[in-house]
């Protein structure tokens, strides 16, 4: 059963938001994910929620999912994340 990353963020530097996203694109194809959503078009349809930037990243699995969230490559550039941005992210399992 696949499992979503849903990721939303508000980034602070962009330069260095950039950096880290070359190196996030990388572990995600490195451990089965893809792309859903990354960025785009948004319009808020109900309540007041209005992040700055949304990612959805699909894969194969929740466990996969989770080795991808606990592995060594995305730990090394975690700091750079929390450095350029302030992020909140979900593993869900999906149906």
């Amino acid at each position: 059963m696949a499992a979503y990353a849903i990721i939303t963020t508000e980034v602070r530097d962009e330069a260095k938001h950039a950096e880290f996203l070359a190196g996030a694109a990388e572990t995600i194809m490195a451990h089965g994910g893809r792309f859903l959503v990354r960025g785009g078009k948004m319009e808020t349809a109900a309540g007041d929620w209005a992040p700055g930037r949304v990612a959805v990243i699909e894969f194969g699995s929740y466990e996969e999912a989770m080795r991808w969230e606990n592995s060594s490559e995305l730990g090394a550039i975690k700091a750079l994340r929390d450095e350029s941005a302030d992020v909140s992210k979900i593993i869900v399992e999906g149906v």
